[in-house]
């Protein structure tokens, strides 16, 4: 059982650097075909022709919202069950990766051009 908790934060710890990764990734795709930066509603990001790649970062962000939530399970998991032991490396980077993923949703000015 250690083994696979152990395993699963480990995969948990990195999917909040996935999903900035890909959504970053979408941006520099639109900045090189329009040639500059996008804004509001201009172009629309279903216009460029990324479906795939936006559904991409669609579907992975919801694996993140669900993501945090197995995470806070899996804590409290190992917090009552002493059997269960959390690396401090993999709290760590679970935590910088909420909270880059939170400042990036509540301060991200590509948000406002995505999200139209």
């Amino acid at each position: 059982m250690t083994k696979i908790s152990n395993w699963l934060f480990t995969i948990l710890c990195y999917l909040p650097y996935l999903y900035l990764t890909i959504y970053y990734s979408y941006i520099l795709r639109a900045i090189i075909k329009i040639g500059r930066i996008p804004t509001y509603n201009n172009p629309d990001p279903k216009e460029l022709g990324f479906n795939v790649h936006r559904n991409i970062v669609y579907k992975s962000f919801d694996i993140i919202v669900y993501t945090f939530g197995v995470f806070l399970l899996l804590l409290l998991a190992a917090y009552f069950l002493k059997k269960l032991r959390v690396k401090k490396i993999h709290f760590r980077l679970m935590c910088i990766g909420i909270v880059l993923f939170i400042l990036d949703l509540l301060l991200n000015p590509f948000n406002e051009w995505f999200l139209d």
